[in-house]
């Protein structure tokens, strides 16, 4: 992963945070080290990701307690460096707390950047200036990863076409249908932040109109996607399909199913990282192909 640890490069290296899939803090060894709550690994990942590896005590304060008033975000605060550094043991010295500041040291990144795994998969759900961290950092990654995709035989700069198909589906079932165009919104916002990629959308198109659709717009995509929505007795499945609509090769199926009878069968959290599942296999399909 893109580190930005500039000047602990020259430390010796005491713990180890791995950000790419789930969240592990590790040590030198291999060991891995327990956090407490959410707002423990949040702390670190945030400091790991920042310049220099430290952030001033009212930015953590507001990402982390967003909805609580300053004379108890600063207590929360406080019990959550006592805790770390509890679990910390010896290692308790990597995290550094200053008047105004908190930092880390002698920390170094685990792991490279890839698009089969999310940044931060396991992140919790902190509040929205949290999330507007999270989406700024995975949008960083990938375009710094899809940068480094091969150039030449796929058009203008190397760039792929790909076409979003209309959801393949017998269900006229309203609650379905609505997970399949959640599912079908963040597979492009995951798409479209890859640079070396262009995404054209015809999931609202009738199926027996694609060709024509295609022809209108000028437009021969090399890859095609869409979402299988599934109703069954008490469950519901959704599955994403990659292949090429020359050929009807599929290069990539994958699906999650959920027991419907739960109320909520898929958590937002849930269906966005299946779609980042699913953009990292379609960049390895693309990856093969160049």
């Amino acid at each position: 992963m893109p580190c930005r640890f500039e000047a602990m490069k020259m430390q010796e290296v005491h713990v180890k945070i791995q950000l790419t899939g789930v969240f592990r803090l590790l040590t030198p060894e291999g060991a891995e080290v327990l956090l407490p709550g959410k707002q423990g690994p949040a702390l670190l990942a945030i400091l790991a990701t920042s310049r220099h590896c430290e952030r001033s005590r009212d930015f953590l304060k507001a990402m982390l307690w967003p909805r609580s008033p300053e004379p108890q975000s600063s207590a929360n605060l406080r019990s959550l460096l006592s805790a770390l550094r509890k679990r910390l043991g010896p290692k308790a010295h990597i995290l550094v707390a200053e008047r105004t500041r908190i930092r880390l040291e002698g920390v170094e990144m685990d792991g490279q950047p890839d698009f089969r795994h999310e940044f931060y998969e396991d992140a919790p759900n902190l509040g929205e200036s949290f999330e507007d961290w999270l989406t700024q950092e995975r949008a960083s990654i990938r375009n710094a990863v899809a940068s480094l995709l091969p150039v030449g035989g796929k058009g203008v700069a190397g760039r792929i076409s790909i076409a979003i198909y209309p959801p393949h589906t017998s269900t006229e079932e309203h609650r379905t249908l609505a997970i399949a165009g959640c599912v079908t919104e963040q597979l492009i916002r995951h798409l479209r932040m890859l640079e070396t990629v262009d995404v054209f959308d015809f999931s609202a198109c009738e199926p027996s109109a694609m060709a024509a659709e295609l022809d209108a717009a000028g437009i021969v995509p090399e890859l095609a996607v869409s979402i299988l929505p599934v109703r069954g007795g008490t469950f519901d499945q959704i599955g994403i399909r990659a292949f090429s609509p020359v050929t009807q090769k599929v290069h990539w199926n994958a699906s999650i199913t959920a027991d419907r009878s739960s109320g909520m069968p898929f958590r937002p959290d849930q269906l966005d990282a299946f779609a980042g599942q699913a953009v990292g296999a379609i960049h390895d399909v693309i990856l093969q192909a160049a």
